[in-house]
């Protein structure tokens, strides 16, 4: 038992984990990342409607008489995609921010959130469409 304890302090204190023990998810940050991945669920499925009304789109493309269907898709698949993007993007903006060291100014997190949250959301937008 003692060696397992004396293990235990060797990874605690080694340069590999030094904040492990300083990160507690408590709270606000609890809060934080709860919302974080309610947002990426829904994120997630408003992906998939988007593709699925992508496609109910497709299929009706060319055939006559069914003009009021493919508007109805088509909204359907925008309202999705402005959704599934400002989402993902909200997400993600909310876990850099909580990852984003504490030390940092607030200007600095608010600024590193802020670029790699369009960034994600667009590879994001790019694997989806395939391009």
């Amino acid at each position: 038992m003692r060696m397992a304890e004396q293990l235990s302090d060797h990874v605690w204190k080694s340069r590999l984990w030094p904040k492990i023990r300083a990160m507690s998810i408590r709270g606000s940050r609890a809060a934080l990342w709860v919302a974080s991945g309610l947002l990426l669920v829904i994120s997630g499925c408003r992906w998939l409607s988007y593709i699925g009304n992508g496609m109910a789109y497709g299929d009706i493309l060319g055939l006559p008489g069914y003009e009021k269907g493919l508007a109805l898709f088509g909204a359907k698949a925008m309202h999705a995609l402005i959704a599934a993007l400002l989402t993902e993007a909200m997400a993600v903006a909310a876990i850099t921010w909580d990852v984003t060291d504490i030390e940092k100014p607030t200007w600095r997190r608010i600024a590193t959130a802020l670029v790699v949250a369009p960034m994600v959301t667009a590879f994001t937008f790019a694997i989806v469409r395939g391009l």
